[in-house]
């Protein structure tokens, strides 16, 4: 450290303004236009570190397109009303309970880990990826139960409209082919498919605060679903911190089209599975290779789309606290009353 007073004060100033340009109430497009600043910056860092847990999330998605999706489409129920609900059963407590944790585990981690790299950018720290595989390796058990817990909250509607859709298939077969309430009531499920996905979406941005709760203030999920639901609330002079996450959530849907529909289009035009079904023809694990590349559009649209989804519920963590509670003066007093200890020591 400089010996100097005059350059050290100006230092300390000029680490107080940038943290407290970062500490500040900001727009819901103020919070993306920073979360997509601060992923141009650190977005090397989230990518490298995070290939594994996309991994993850990838064979997540493939395992549900793959074998639980043809269980929802078709049935091999032979007539058998019974063996069609047993298939859908299985298919949904498959997708649930096998895909779901394995694309939660995935996620918990690169979510844990965004959070702390961006945490330590917004207060001001050194952003150190080694302590943020650190801190992501200790608190993915705690934010795993925490997201498997949301998964549950948030699918709920979705679940209660497939049993609705069931029973007017079971309507369908059981009453008369002139009466109208089977149709109807498998109508209201399929209406209410679309409902159930706007609850699930409004839960989310509900709880969106859960991650860097969890992370940040070593929570569990009871308590870190309360906290977060505390801070997103309406409060005097303050909005709701959803609009947010709704922004997001159509910045999340443009990329997830641009990057998986662009490069399916663009393998299409280049006709690439075919030259590369060639390049590979003959080697000992080409169907894998074949199956590698027709999942790479989706790998790559998890991989860049989830750490942006952290890194701007990890912004708006702390715009909530800054408006509830303070929390940029919180933090420059803790600064000032560092820098004045230091200072009586320093000639």
């Amino acid at each position: 450290m400089t010996s100097d007073p005059v350059a050290r004060y100006l230092s300390l100033r000029g680490s107080k303004t940038l943290v407290a340009s970062r500490l500040r109430p900001m727009t819901a497009g103020e919070i993306i236009d920073a979360s997509l600043r601060l992923y141009q910056q650190l977005g090397l860092s989230f990518l490298r570190l995070t290939v594994v847990p996309a991994l993850l999330c990838l064979s997540a998605v493939a395992f549900v397109m793959v074998y639980v999706l043809p269980g929802l489409l078709y049935s091999q129920d032979n007539g058998e009303f019974s063996r069609h609900i047993a298939d859908v059963a299985l298919a949904i407590l498959m997708a649930v309970f096998f895909g779901g944790p394995l694309f939660m585990t995935g996620l918990s981690y690169t979510t844990a880990l965004v959070v702390s790299l961006v945490s330590d950018y917004m207060v001001g720290n050194a952003v150190d990826p080694g302590a943020a595989q650190e801190v992501a390796r200790r608190a993915q058990p705690r934010l795993l139960l925490v997201t498997f817990r949301e998964l549950l909250l948030s699918l709920s509607g979705i679940l209660v409209a497939g049993a609705v859709t069931l029973l007017g298939e079971w309507l369908t077969k059981m009453t008369p082919e002139t009466s109208a309430t089977g149709g109807i009531v498998v109508l209201l499920g399929l209406f209410g498919v679309f409902g159930g996905f706007m609850i699930c979406l409004s839960v989310l941005a509900s709880d969106a605060l859960v991650a860097p709760v969890t992370v940040l203030e070593d929570l569990g999920p009871k308590m870190a679903g309360k906290r977060a639901r505390a801070l997103m609330k309406k409060v005097p002079f303050h909005g709701p911190g959803t609009a947010a996450v709704w922004s997001v959530y159509i910045l999340i849907g443009f990329m997830v089209v641009v990057l998986w529909g662009g490069i399916e289009i663009c393998f299409s035009v280049l006709e690439v599975p075919g030259h590369f079904h060639g390049l590979t023809s003959g080697l000992p694990l080409q169907p894998i290779f074949q199956k590698a590349l027709e999942l790479l559009p989706a790998f790559i649209a998890i991989w860049t789309v989830i750490p942006v989804w952290a890194t701007t519920v990890t912004m708006l963590y702390y715009d909530r606290r800054i408006r509830l509670e303070g929390f940029d003066i919180e933090i420059l007093g803790r600064d000032l009353a560092r820098s004045s200890r230091t200072s009586r020591f320093e000639l």
